[in-house]
Parts: structure tokens; sequence; C-alpha cells
């Protein structure tokens, strides 16, 4: 553990390097070159914030307006990151407090703090296809009878683990400062959007399914000709399970959606040791689904089933839509309002060495969201920050540029023998166009999920007791089957 605390500490020390040609001041007055025990705790402090905006996010976009069923809120922390290096005045201090940004960690501090994380997840990802054992020769394992599978090397795929990156796409005829574009460095591109602008939305979203590996391949809709910068953030994950669902087990089920809708889904089933607790901070059940490398998990929580969940059912109920049995609110809006920093802190310590023999149903998933996250990003305190009084200067010494859309698509797949997620998340302007006994975890009605990496590399750094050890790639709720594409999800 030390070695990858030392890690961190060489990838701190080269963005801090990096960081070091850039003028005095470029981006605010806390401009500096960091580095040593102040960058840990910078980055420490920016993965605190991206903790309280992820369940920010999580809790307004699934259950407002159109209720999104995934967002990624990594993607978006990002790509705003990368607006906040432009953005001055009040427009800096709403995409702050958006961010949920602390008063110590200034721009500069968290954009270090940016690279310095990009630097040790390639490291890392680096460390972990020297680890993966050779596949094995005897080919595929049988499906056995019923109990946990045990995962082979061979079953892990290709390029199996997190992979993000950043662009800043920039028009022709727009010229960045040249503190910003040190900054930047590579993670830059000219565009000619005035001559082009559908072939520079083309360019955007060939970066972006590039970087997804196909999964997200319509992400920019055509843009203005007058168009000054895109900021785009992409992520893309692939996992094996650690214990994958035997498919013979898998089968047909009931899944309740509401009182009054079910339908029937694939289940997956497996009875295995797994991390797994009731939480009565959060009335549901806890239990964490570990992949096979990289300290990756698939969280799932699990309330009480609630007729709540149909508008106008608890009122013929003769009861308070926000109250269950002692005036506990049920269902799985009921728990992303419980849901926050210190309530996720305190679960994935209760989980850690909570293993217990458990008896698994869980859908097949296949999640996919298209979100406008202007109104959503509004409602979190954003301010100005998408509409024409804002000030993004620190990008050109001018007020010129400005982003009036902000597009997120998301999707999630699990089956039998893992996951993939993928988004990208970007700003632009654009042109229109209660709980059960234990042992048994039976996810038959609407539960939230979150894809989360566990910070074990950063067991060395500071760290407040209510910050969850783990980041949040991928956040949602399933509340059933959707057929059909997923429609654009305006909130």
């Amino acid at each position: 553990m030390e070695g990858v605390r030392w890690l961190l500490l060489l990838a701190v020390a080269a963005a801090a390097a990096s960081a070091g040609v850039v003028g005095a001041q470029c981006l605010s007055a806390d401009d500096g070159p960091g580095g040593g025990a102040g960058a840990e705790a910078e980055v420490a402090a920016l993965r605190a914030a991206r903790a309280d905006f992820a369940l920010a996010l999580l809790r307004e976009a699934a259950t407002g307006p159109g209720g999104a069923p995934l967002v990624s809120p990594a993607s978006a922390f990002d790509a705003l990151l990368l607006a906040l290096a432009g953005a001055a005045n009040r427009t800096e201090d709403a995409l702050r407090a958006t961010l949920r940004l602390p008063a110590h960690l200034g721009k500069a501090a968290a954009l270090r703090a940016l690279r310095s994380e990009a630097l040790l997840r390639a490291a890392e990802a680096h460390a972990l296809a020297l680890d993966r054992p050779r596949e094995e020769e005897d080919g595929e394992e049988e499906e056995g009878d019923g109990e946990q599978a045990a995962l082979k090397p061979s079953d892990a795929p290709e390029r199996e683990g997190l992979r993000t990156a950043n662009r800043v796409f920039v028009a022709e005829n727009v010229t960045l400062r040249e503190c910003v574009k040190e900054l930047l460095g590579a993670d830059q591109e000219s565009l000619a959007v005035a001559a082009d602008p559908e072939a520079a939305a083309a360019r955007v979203n060939a970066w972006v399914s590039e970087q997804t590996a196909g999964h997200i391949k319509q992400l920019v809709p055509a843009l203005r000709p007058d168009a000054q910068l895109v900021l785009v953030n992409a992520a893309f994950f692939r996992g094996a399970w650690a214990a994958r669902f035997p498919r013979n087990r898998s089968a047909l089920a009931v899944f309740h959606s509401a009182p009054d809708r079910r339908a029937l889904v694939p289940m997956m089933r497996q009875k295995g040791s797994f991390n797994y607790v009731v939480s009565e901070r959060l009335g549901a059940h806890a239990l964490e689904l570990p992949f096979a490398r990289g300290g990756f998990s698939l969280l799932l929580l699990l309330p009480p089933f609630s007729s709540a969940a149909v508008p106008g059912a608890a009122a013929a109920e003769g009861r308070s839509a926000e109250g269950g049995a002692g005036g506990v609110e049920l269902g799985v809006d009921a728990l992303l309002r419980r849901l926050d920093a210190p309530a996720l802190a305190e679960l994935l310590r209760d989980l850690d060495g909570a293993a217990q023999t458990v008896e698994v149903h869980v859908p097949r998933l296949a999640l996919d969201a298209d979100i406008d996250l202007v109104p959503v990003l509004e409602r979190m305190g954003a301010g100005d920050a998408f509409q024409p009084s804002a000030d993004y200067s620190g990008f050109t010494g001018s007020r010129g540029p400005s982003f009036d859309g902000a597009r997120q698509r998301a999707r999630l797949d699990a089956d039998e023998e893992g996951a993939t997620a993928a988004a990208a998340t970007a700003l632009f302007l654009f042109r229109s166009a209660r709980p059960a006994e234990p042992a048994r975890f039976v996810a038959n009605h609407p539960f939230a999920l979150l894809l989360l990496r566990k910070q074990a590399a950063l067991a060395g750094l500071p760290a407040a007791s209510d910050s969850p050890p783990a980041d949040v790639l991928f956040a949602g709720v399933y509340r059933g089957p959707t057929p059909g594409p997923a429609p654009a999800h305006k909130q």
C-alpha cells in the first residue's frame, strides 16, 4: 500500500511540474506550483467534493422531472471543472458552489488535483495490466450447480477497468491565453466551427465514440457557427464480476415497478459470499457486488417497496406520500433523499468485512439516458453558468466564450459475466434541433445502484470521516424495463 502511495506522490509531482510553467495568477490569485503533502490534501479535498456532487446530482436527475435512470457524476464533475478553469466572478462562484468545492481549495489547486488523478489512473491501469494473470488454457468453466461461480482469469475481458479523458475543442478563430493552453496541454484540439459546424460536431462525436469504445456515438448536436469552445469528458468502464452469475440459474421473474404495474424481467441468481448489511440510516438493504480487479464494485440499495411510488396511491390509502410505518419515508426516491456523503461513508465502513452468505436475485441491467443537464445543474446552484450573462473570460481574456448546453449520455449494461458502462458529458453552444430477514437480496422492485471505485490506493491521504472512501462513477435507479430506445430526459 505504501508503494501505491508513492505512486500517487509521483503523479502529484508530475502534475505540479506541468503546472509550474503556468504564469503566476493565470487562473486566480491562489495559483502556485503545489506539490508534497499539500498536493495530497488537494486530491483528498477534490474527492470529497466529488462525492458530495455525485449524490446531489443523482438526487436531482433521478427524482426530478423526467426521472433519468442513470447519470455519470464523475463525467459531469470533470467537464464542469474544465469550465471552472475559465470562469470568473459570479460565474466562478456559482460553479464552485455547484461542484461543492471547499473554500480552501482554489481553482488552480482543483485543476492540479484533477491532473494528478488522471496520472494516477493511468499508472494504476498500467499496473493492473502488468498484474493480470496469464489466461488459462483449459477452456470455459462449467456452469455448476448454481452456487457462486469462481471467475477464471480468462473470463476477464480485455481492457478491463476504467478510462477517462477530457478534451477542450477550440474554434480556429479563438485564441486561448497561453497559460491556459499550457495548463490544458494535449487535452485540446482546434475545430473549424465557423466554416463547417456540422463537421465540427461530427469530430467531437467521433472523439467521444473512440473514448467510449463506440458505446456513445452521438453526444453533441449541430453546433452554432459562433461556438468558441466545446468542453467534453468521456468515461468508459468494463469489468468482470469477481463471482459471476451462472447462466443456468437466470430466468424470467416478476418485477414490481409499482403496485399496479409489473413486468417480467430476466433475473440473475446466485448464492455466495458478499458484503451485505441492512442500513437503518438509509432504511434499505445494501449489497456489494465486486468486480474481479481494480477495486471496482456495484453497490445495490434496495428499500422496502412503497405504493407511494405511484402518484395518488398514498392518498387512496389515506396516508401521507412522505411517510410509511412510523413516519419513515419509503421507496427509492425517499432513499435518495437520505443518501448523502456521510451516509454513504458510514455504509461503506459497515460493508467492509461484512461478508455473509446471501441468495442474490438481480435483474440484468440495461440503463440508457440522454440528459439535458442545464436545468439539473441550475437546481444545484449553477446560477448564470449557462446564460448569456456568464463570464468565461478566463479562457481568452475577453468575455466572449459562453455555453448554453450541457448534455450527458450514459449507459450501463450488466449481465451474468460483468458490466460495461460509458458516459460522455459536453458543455457547448448549440443549435436547437423496510428491510426483511438477511440472507436473501431479491431486487424485484425499484432500487438504486452506484458503480464505485474504492480509494484503497489513497490510504495514505488525509480524509474526513464523513467522506466516502470511493468515487461514484455511475449512479442510477432501476425502476423496471423500458422498451425501445431511451428518450431524451428533459429535466
